[in-house]
């Protein structure tokens, strides 16, 4: 009778040990980064996403493609192999990367075998803290932004849109209040000076969120 009772009592016990397992787990790190722990059942694989509170939103229109830029650079490499030998050593990882800009954030996607967690987190900060942002890496990356956005635009291209954004009020008001561009944002105008700026202001620990989902290292808390 104990025995079916302690049974009974175990099993009761079962699913709120499985939740404290899978718990969420948050930490302030002393340079000011978020990181966000939660540990599941995906067995052999994580998930990392880096958030930086860096957006479209965050910029007049003249500038709105400068996060978007930026973004792109940091894919560029961290020494002479370029962007080649960077996805290199991200694929002999086994990993797979992204990254995507919104209005509120930029956004960096790894996906990983859990075995390799570690380093890919080193890789990571690696382009976050190396990276070599010179004219032309980024006068490649704007040929890039270009051909995502449809192409560079001619000018007659540009009154049209003007003149489409004319013709509805609600357009037209949001224009005036600045919740919309009159225009198509440019990268020609933007300097290499500007992105270094942006960088070294937006891209700080205190201004990011680090979060890791799937088979954690139990260590690592430690290791960050």
């Amino acid at each position: 009778m104990r025995c079916l009772l302690f049974a009974c009592l175990l099993l009761g016990s079962l699913p709120s040990f499985a939740l404290d397992r899978l718990q969420v787990e948050g930490y302030l790190l002393p340079n000011g980064l978020q990181v966000i722990l939660k540990p599941g059942y995906d067995k052999g694989h994580v998930a990392i996403r880096l958030v930086v509170g860096i957006g479209f939103d965050d910029f007049p229109c003249q500038d709105k493609e400068l996060p978007h830029l930026l973004e792109h650079l940091l894919f560029s490499g961290v020494d002479d192999s370029g962007e080649g030998g960077l996805e290199e050593r991200m694929q002999a990882l086994g990993g797979e990367w992204n990254a995507f800009t919104s209005n509120a954030d930029t956004t960096f996607v790894i996906e990983a075998p859990a075995r390799n967690q570690r380093k890919v987190l080193d890789l990571l900060l690696e382009i976050m803290t190396k990276t070599e942002l010179s004219q032309a890496r980024l006068d490649g990356v704007k040929r890039v932004v270009e051909r995502e956005d449809g192409g560079h635009f001619s000018h007659l291209q540009r009154l049209l849109d003007r003149r489409d954004s004319g013709r509805s009020a609600s357009s037209q008001l949001a224009v005036e209040l600045g919740l919309k561009c009159a225009d198509r944002p440019e990268v020609d105008g933007i300097k290499l000076e500007h992105i270094e700026d942006i960088f070294a202001n937006w891209y700080a620990p205190n201004n990011m969120t680090l979060i890791a989902v799937g088979d954690l290292d139990k260590l690592l808390p430690a290791y960050l």
